[in-house]
């Protein structure tokens, strides 16, 4: 059974350049990520290096990589969001969501009762 959404979003003018940015910080994040691997396979002796605090290179560049992400993550969502804004404001975007009304549950109008109703009848 489908209810259908709760809001109209209407036309997201900005996915083509989101999904562009998208695949950007992913490129770089698999580059990233390759360095990381690269030198797991052909030189793990390097991973045994201390860094800093005593902790090894593997340490360092596994907890960087989740540290990164999470950076990325931040940068883009503030991205996308400042060209949503720009959109919106030049009137080509998509807008705040509109509630619709396609509720199909039955009134509940009928079931309240009243309290001076319900007093008046025990006397």
């Amino acid at each position: 059974m489908d209810h259908g959404s709760s809001t109209d979003w209407g036309e997201d003018v900005t996915a083509q350049s989101k999904a562009k940015l998208g695949i950007y910080f992913f490129i770089f994040y698999a580059l990233v990520y390759i360095g990381f691997v690269s030198i797991a396979v052909y030189d793990v002796h390097i991973m045994d290096h201390k860094i800093i605090f005593g902790l090894n290179l593997a340490i360092c560049y596994g907890f960087g990589l989740i540290i990164l992400a999470l950076i990325m993550a931040l940068i883009y969502n503030y991205l996308c969001a400042k060209k949503e804004a720009a959109a919106v404001a030049a009137g080509a975007g998509k807008s705040l969501p509109t509630e619709t009304n396609d509720d199909k549950s039955p009134s509940t109008s009928g079931t309240q009762t009243d309290s001076t109703d319900s007093e008046s009848e025990g006397k």
